[in-house]
Formats: structure tokens, C-alpha cells, sequence
């Protein structure tokens, strides 16, 4: 089984909207099974849809909108990252829902269980999609509602499984694109604003528990790309080094260098899917 998963990384995630993007450029698609984390998710959308730019223009309106990222009403208890503007922004986008929602494609969005700490991998129907990509992209505290969707409560998918490798072979994949949001040489820390975000949810023992282990778990994860079991062959996808655009970032220079990077890499990973070897 061939299967694409492109991790989230909030407005960091204009790398692999480019990757996207190129791809259909390319009509290149060999893929049976799309895993989407957080804002990975959302491009994979566009993505099945065959809408190029349509993930870009989104970054840039999102990066302009006076209201979507806002420090000043995060410190007066609202929310850093304004989940519902997006939620508006998606809702009225055009997708082809019925070109990725087949019996021939699996499409999984990935969250988190707020009351167990794991991970749901869920195939979207065309009545909640955009719930459930909202949900994907739910950081608590940076987003101050906990979605529920079909009953249960959610929260942004990189919480219990960032990069699910090890989930897409215990499946059945032989043969994985990864797409990440950070340079090769980056790893996950337990951060101040972590610490802050796990203060703020004593209520919620499980998610707690899961932001502890975020850490570890991706160093476990950088160890399975660069070592996949025998039999399974993994492409690891990274922007470049010198992509600085952080995950609530706006600079425009920086948001067209990041898909840039993305679009123009795409021949290369290609490539690389054909010619493994070379």
C-alpha cells in the first residue's frame, strides 16, 4: 500500500501546500491512502480535490486577516489562533468532495480523543469535514473551544500522533511519502509554552499526558524514517534549512519562499519515488 502523511505545522504548512501543488502539477498521485495531521490535513483537501493554489491563497488571506492571529486577545483570554475564522474561510471554498471520498481512496484526518489522549484517525463524510479539519487544528489554549464532533471532544491531532509512520505500517504501508513542517536536523522539545499549555489543562489528564510524551514520541518517530522495519521504503520530506517562517508567522516573503520550496521540490521527491536508488 502507497500512502502520503503530511504532518501540520500551522502557517509553516505553506511548504507542503507547495509540495501539494506540485504534485498536481506533475499528475503525480500513486498514492491508496492520505493521512492528514492538523493543517496537513487541510491541504491534503485541495490536494484530492485536484484545486491547485487554492491551499496558498488560503495562507496568504489567513496571513492578512486582521483577526485570525492575535496576541492581544490571547492576553485578554481569547484565542491566539481564531479557529472559526478558518472554519468560514473552508466553508466557503470549492471542493470536489466526491473525488477523494471513494471506496477506492482512504482520506483520514487526524485528532486527538481530549478524554483518552489518542489518536482518531477519521474519514471525513461530506456532512463534517470541515468539523472534523477543525478539530485536527485545535491546540487547546492557542484555540480556547475543545470541538465535538459525532460526541466526542477533540483536539489538534499533533497532540497524540504528530507524524504517524509507525500507524500507517502497523496498516499495511510498504511504500510512504512524508511530508514534515521542520528541517531535517529539528527536534521536538518540551517548550515553556508547552508547560503553559499543560497548566491550563489540569481538567484534562489525558491531554496533559499526551503533550508530555510529544517529545520522546517524535524523537521515536525521526528514528523509524531514518530506519524503516525491511520491506518498507519511506521518503522524508523536510523544507530547507533556511525556511524561518515560525507557525503563527505573517511575513509574505517568507509564506512565498516556504511554497515555493514546496512546489519546486516536488520534481525532486518524485524522482526519488521512481528511481529510489539513484
Amino acid at each position: 500500500m502507497n500512502v502520503l502523511i503530511v504532518e501540520g505545522g500551522a502557517m509553516r504548512s505553506v511548504f507542503s501546500a507547495g509540495l501539494l501543488d506540485g504534485f498536481i502539477k506533475q499528475q503525480f498521485n500513486p498514492f491508496e491512502r492520505y493521512i492528514g495531521v492538523s493543517a496537513g490535513a487541510s491541504n491534503l483537501v485541495p490536494f484530492l480535490s485536484g484545486n491547485i493554489k487554492q491551499s496558498f491563497e488560503m495562507y496568504v488571506a489567513l496571513s492578512q486577516h486582521p483577526s485570525f492571529i492575535s496576541l492581544t486577545r490571547f492576553f485578554k483570554g481569547g484565542h491566539l489562533l481564531d479557529l472559526d475564522v478558518l472554519h468560514a474561510e473552508i466553508s466557503a471554498l470549492d471542493f470536489n468532495v466526491d473525488a477523494f471520498l471513494t471506496p477506492e481512496k482512504t482520506f483520514e484526518i487526524v485528532t486527538t480523543d481530549v478524554d483518552t489522549g489518542l489518536a482518531l484517525f477519521i474519514q471525513p463524510t461530506t456532512h463534517n469535514l470541515v468539523e472534523v479539519l477543525i478539530a485536527s487544528m485545535a491546540l487547546p489554549v492557542i484555540y480556547r473551544k475543545l470541538p465535538v464532533v459525532d460526541g466526542i471532544r477533540m483536539a489538534d491531532g499533533g497532540m497524540a500522533d504528530a507524524i504517524p509512520v509507525q500507524a500507517a505500517i502497523t496498516q499495511g504501508a510498504k511504500k510512504i511519502v512524508v511530508v514534515r513542517a521542520r528541517s531535517k536536523g529539528y527536534q521536538k522539545k518540551d517548550t515553556l509554552a508547552h508547560r503553559y499549555i499543560r497548566w491550563h489543562l489540569q481538567d484534562h489528564p489525558a491531554l496533559v499526558q499526551a503533550m508530555k510524551a510529544r517529545s520522546s514520541k517524535h524523537a521515536d518517530t525521526l528514528a523509524l524514517l531514518a530506519s524503516p522495519p525491511q520491506g518498507v521504503n519511506i521518503i522524508d520530506v523536510c523544507p530547507p534549512n533556511d525556511f524561518q517562517l515560525g507557525r503563527f508567522g505573517r511575513n509574505q516573503q517568507e509564506i512565498h519562499y516556504g511554497y515555493d520550496s514546496g512546489f519546486n521540490m516536488a520534481k525532486e521527491v518524485i524522482e526519488q519515488w521512481y528511481n529510489p536508488c539513484s
